[in-house]
């Protein structure tokens, strides 16, 4: 699996993909980092290995906002 980050209009979008698409989203902002947001996705996939890829999972989030 994959995730990454990118602007959204609620703050930084942190994401998490699939070969398939999105699987789960959250947002960083004053009160939350990016690893915060991204724990929070990743413990939904707990058997997952996670890469950071911004750039595969910008174009979701684009469509997704």
């Amino acid at each position: 699996m994959v995730w990454g980050v990118g602007p959204s209009p609620f703050g930084s979008a942190v994401v998490t993909a699939t070969e398939y698409g999105m699987s789960g989203s959250g947002f960083a902002d004053a009160n939350t980092t990016v690893e915060q947001a991204f724990e929070d996705s990743a413990n939904r996939w707990p058997n997952a290995r996670f890469t950071r890829n911004d750039a595969k999972v910008a174009p979701m989030i684009a469509r997704a906002f």
